[in-house]
């Protein structure tokens, strides 16, 4: 004869293997939203800091162009300026306009005009 508790345990066994898929499954349901949260927040965050990154170019390239010789007016040095700005966005995959980037140097060169930096 078997023993009711070993009965009553492999009852319970059966009984969790049925109910694992399907209480997976509302766990799931509870956590996606969470995750996709968390994935946004992230996403959020990666592009402040490629912005910041791009800052941070447009400034020192606004610099080199006003160290390199042979770069005689304000329109020769934005166009090195925003070049070197295009490769670089190019190179860490970051999409921006012309606009965009003509907005970022512009930017640089107002706050390095008024002896600010970018932050």
């Amino acid at each position: 004869m078997d023993n009711p508790t070993n009965e009553l345990i492999d009852a319970l066994v059966r009984l969790a293997i049925v109910l694992m898929p399907i209480l997976g499954t509302i766990l799931l349901a509870f956590l996606t939203p969470y995750v996709n949260a968390l994935r946004n927040k992230a996403k959020a965050s990666l592009g402040e800091s490629q912005v910041y990154l791009l800052e941070q170019f447009a400034h020192n390239f606004i610099l080199a162009a006003a160290q390199t010789a042979g770069l005689g007016t304000n329109a020769e040095r934005k166009e090195y300026a925003f070049r070197l700005l295009r490769e670089a966005a190019d190179t860490y995959n970051i999409p921006l306009s012309d606009a965009q980037l003509d907005a970022l140097i512009e930017s640089a060169f107002r706050s390095l005009k008024n002896g600010g930096k970018v932050t």
